[in-house]
C-alpha cells in the first residue's frame, strides 16, 4: 500500500456537483455564525448552539488551529452562491491503523436535499485515497435518524450501539457506530462517480 500524502501534497479543495470542500477561514465567520447558532442543527452535537459571534470566532480560531496533522477540516462550500453551508472534518486520524472518525454540520436550509450526503462521499473519498486510511467510522445519537440516513446513503454500515459512551447535554449519550472500510468503498466506486480532487 503506498503511503499517505504529506501535508503540502493534499488537496485544498473537493469539489463535487454541488459543493466545494476547502478549508475554513476566519473571513467564514458570519456563514459558520449562521448555521452554529441554530439549535436545531446542534440538537444531537456534542457542542451547544453558538450565542454570539464571539464564541463562533473563538471556535474557528481553535478548530483552525488543530486542523493539521491528524485532522483535517473543511468548510462546505455551495457552489451557486459561494456560502459556507456547513463544515465536515476527518480526525484521530491513527497513522498505525490506518483509520479515522468523521463527522459534519449543514445548515437547516439545506437538510434533505442530499447535501450531507454528497459531502460525506467526498470526504469519505478523500480519506481513502488521499489518506490511504483502512476504515472511516462516524458516530451520532441513536436518535438523529437524518445523521445516520446520510452514513447509510454514503455506503457506511452499522455496527452496534456503544452504550453512555460520552457526556455531553447534561447526560451519558449511547452513540450509533458506522464504518466503511477501504474495500467496501472500492466496490461501490462512490467517489469515482461523485468526487473529482484537482490537483
Amino acid at each position: 500500500m503506498s503511503a499517505a500524502g504529506t501535508a503540502d501534497s493534499l488537496p485544498s479543495r473537493i469539489e463535487t456537483e454541488r459543493l466545494i470542500l476547502r478549508p475554513l477561514t476566519i473571513a467564514d465567520l458570519e456563514d459558520v455564525w449562521a448555521y452554529a447558532s441554530d439549535p436545531e442543527v446542534t440538537r444531537f452535537t456534542i457542542f451547544d448552539y453558538h450565542t454570539s459571534r464571539r464564541t463562533t470566532q473563538q471556535w474557528l480560531e481553535s478548530a483552525l488551529a488543530s486542523s493539521a496533522g491528524e485532522n483535517f477540516l473543511f468548510g462546505i462550500e455551495h457552489r451557486v452562491d459561494g456560502r459556507v453551508i456547513g463544515s465536515c472534518a476527518i480526525r484521530a486520524w491513527n497513522r498505525e491503523h490506518n483509520l479515522a472518525e468523521m463527522g459534519w454540520a449543514l445548515a437547516r436550509a439545506f437538510w434533505n436535499q442530499g447535501y450531507a450526503t454528497e459531502a460525506v462521499r467526498a470526504l469519505i473519498g478523500f480519506g481513502f485515497e488521499h489518506l490511504k486510511l483502512n476504515r472511516i467510522q462516524a458516530l451520532c445519537v441513536p436518535a438523529h435518524l437524518a445523521s445516520r440516513r446520510v452514513m447509510e446513503k454514503a455506503g457506511m454500515k452499522f455496527e452496534g450501539i456503544l452504550r453512555q459512551a460520552e457526556f455531553f447535554k447534561g447526560a451519558y449519550q449511547d452513540l450509533a457506530l458506522y464504518s466503511i472500510l477501504r474495500q467496501e468503498h472500492r466496490r461501490t466506486e462512490l467517489a469515482s462517480k461523485l468526487t473529482r480532487f484537482p490537483v
